[in-house]
């Protein structure tokens, strides 16, 4: 008996969700793993199988809702008619569920919710539900999600504002983790220019990396030299506006854990650049946490960032002890900026990073995760 993860992504490096899953699905050798968003055309791990076709989890329009969609429909492009799959996976499925021990899904909105909820029917296995965030609904307000939340054999949260949003008493917290980092960070030296160090998904937080831009413009007025790193694939720095774009210089995206790692430790400060907004106002603020913050505190950069106090992000930083570099205008950003270019300053926001570091890992959720998966598929 194996146990079945379900996320929406595969299991790319491109996707948090991609790399938590496959960390989570270390200690099962035989686990499964289905999705329906493809990010790389090579199948990154042989237990992996998309219940979608090519086109449609390649191609972002074809999902969208609209004219695409409905013909890709009408043409049999895709395996799914909203939330219900077609005769051929749902005979996958059934198949699956003979030497199936338990499911693990990680729905992060409302489409994700439905067609979850189908599959669980269609197997009849024990699952559990893990809230890694919720893009687009209130858990609460969605049908769907209602009833995965409320018949799961267990749910966890990332952040305790999802725990809450479960409506479930005996919600769990599963953070994130990843690996340690062979390298650690170093202060600037005399002269050199501050490297801050950016990553990931910038798109959707484009109003505090406008925020960043213009203090660093401050700090250049000022006489001091700044530099701008954007770790992450060229098709997303594209997607930034102009002005945001233009001051960031550029690695791509690295594949290697390795070789992100040594970029990272060749920075000085990492960036978080939101939620801004506040978590009345804006999903993302109330839910989520951008899990850069990890490769931050593993290579010991001290974090700066533009974070909204009350946001879910601001909570977790909290709890990580690295909660001061954190603010919300360019001019409070730059006297947290210009003040880090002291090196005993320097030194105690980044062991204060390797603490936060030091306290994930002995959470050790990869190992709680399977301890619970393992006790509900006996």
């Amino acid at each position: 008996m194996k146990p079945l993860f379900i996320t929406r992504f595969s299991l790319s490096s491109k996707s948090a969700i991609g790399v938590q899953t496959r960390r989570f699905m270390m200690p099962f050798p035989d686990a499964r793993h289905l999705y329906w968003e493809q990010r790389d055309l090579r199948r990154i791990d042989q237990r992996s199988r998309s219940i979608e076709k090519l086109l449609v989890s390649r191609l972002s329009m074809l999902r969208r809702p609209g004219v695409l969609t409905r013909l890709g429909r009408l043409a049999r492009m895709t395996h799914w008619s909203g939330s219900d799959p077609s005769s051929r996976i749902q005979a996958r499925l059934t198949a699956s569920a003979k030497d199936t021990s338990v499911v693990y899904l990680a729905p992060i909105g409302a489409d994700d919710a439905s067609r979850m909820r189908r599959i669980v029917e269609l197997i009849r296995r024990p699952f559990v539900v893990h809230l890694w965030d919720s893009l687009d609904v209130e858990p609460a307000l969605n049908a769907d999600l209602s009833w995965l939340l409320a018949h799961a054999d267990k749910v966890y949260g990332l952040t305790g504002t999802l725990m809450a949003a479960s409506g479930r008493d005996d919600a769990e917290p599963l953070l994130f983790s990843r690996a340690r980092a062979d390298v650690r960070a170093t202060p600037p030296r005399p002269g050199q220019p501050l490297r801050i160090a950016t990553m990931g998904d910038l798109v959707s937080y484009q109003d505090g990396l406008a925020v960043l831009v213009d203090a660093c413009a401050r700090l250049q007025a000022r006489g001091h030299a700044v530099e701008l790193l954007y770790i992450g694939p060229n098709g997303a720095w594209r997607r930034l506006s102009k002005p945001l774009r233009e001051p960031l210089v550029r690695t791509g995206f690295l594949s290697s854990d390795q070789r992100r790692d040594e970029v990272l430790a060749s920075c000085h400060l990492g960036f978080m650049p939101g939620p801004l907004a506040a978590p009345e106002d804006d999903l993302r603020s109330r839910f989520s946490v951008p899990s850069r913050v990890l490769d931050f505190m593993a290579v010991g950069l001290p974090v700066v960032g533009t974070v909204h106090p009350r946001s879910a992000t601001y909570a977790m930083a909290d709890d990580f002890g690295i909660t001061a570099g954190l603010r919300r205008t360019a001019a409070e950003l730059v006297e947290v900026v210009d003040g880090l270019r002291d090196p005993d300053a320097w030194t105690e926001a980044a062991a204060r990073s390797r603490a936060g570091f030091a306290r994930l890992e002995t959470m050790d959720p990869v190992a709680q995760l399977a301890r619970d998966l393992n006790a509900l598929g006996k």
